[in-house]
């Protein structure tokens, strides 16, 4: 299967410096919202949050990452989201490692705004694969 993310847009950001003097933890989370077919590619709209903790920082990013490969693999994200509200396995990988340079990306520009340090950028992601006849297991 050959799933890649081709692009994509940041439609909104939020950016707020809180009460803390200094920060112990950087937290990312990354929600998908949403999956609707194109023509083209599939449209994943996401929200990216990097929380600063505790209370020092929160920078949000809501967007839509654009998932391209055959018909029937689209259909079968597309599938999956309706399914399960997942995505499979290598859909997942492609969105989060370009999210993590779309957010190293803006959130440096939103840690300069705010006067925080910006998120670093991650290595490669890696999931998980699922077990034959099951769902993935989370290492650990």
């Amino acid at each position: 299967m050959v799933l890649n993310i081709r692009g994509g847009r940041v439609i909104s950001v939020i950016a707020k410096r809180m009460t803390a003097e200094k920060f112990d933890n950087l937290a990312v989370n990354v929600e998908v919202r949403d999956v609707r077919p194109t023509p083209e590619h599939l449209a994943l709209q996401y929200e990216y949050t990097v929380t600063y903790q505790p209370d020092f920082a929160e920078m949000k990013m809501i967007g839509e990452a654009w998932l391209e490969g055959t018909k029937e693999e689209r259909k079968r994200v597309e599938d999956d989201w309706k399914k399960n509200k997942q995505l499979p396995v290598d859909a997942a990988e492609e969105l989060l490692n370009a999210l993590a340079h779309t957010g190293t990306a803006v959130g440096t520009l939103l840690g300069y705004a705010i006067g925080v340090r910006p998120p670093i950028n991650q290595p490669r992601i890696s999931l998980p694969r699922p077990q034959k006849g099951g769902v993935a297991k989370a290492a650990g």
